[in-house]
């Protein structure tokens, strides 16, 4: 059996953990992921991201249209001058993101946790 870029495009898989505590991870690194896995419905993340944390929870709550549970630890390496949300921002995005709270902020990163 071949599998066709249809069916490599709509894997099954509901549950999905991506944890990386050492290299940073993109938008689009996490995004070419999840492009194959549509019908995620539980998503664990643990991550140092480089970037805006609102930007990633608007690309998940776009992609993945079956998300019922999203639990993460996220270190946002944004200075506090490059900072553009707070948790009420990520709150208001879907249901699933109204447990995340920010638990550590200083000038040079914050920790998004659940």
């Amino acid at each position: 059996m071949v599998a066709s870029s249809s069916s490599l495009r709509n894997h099954p898989l509901r549950r999905f953990t991506i944890w990386s505590d050492y290299f940073e991870l993109v938008l689009n690194d996490i995004d070419n992921l999840l492009v194959y896995t549509p019908n995620i419905e539980y998503l664990y993340l643990q991550a140092v991201y480089p970037m805006s944390f609102i930007d990633l929870a608007n690309r998940l709550a776009n992609r993945l249209n079956y998300l019922s549970q999203f639990d993460c630890y996220i270190k946002e390496m944004l200075t506090r001058d490059n900072r553009n949300s707070n948790c009420m921002n990520v709150h208001r995005i879907h249901h699933c993101f109204n447990r995340i709270k920010c638990i550590e902020e200083n000038d040079e990163f914050r920790i998004f946790s659940t």
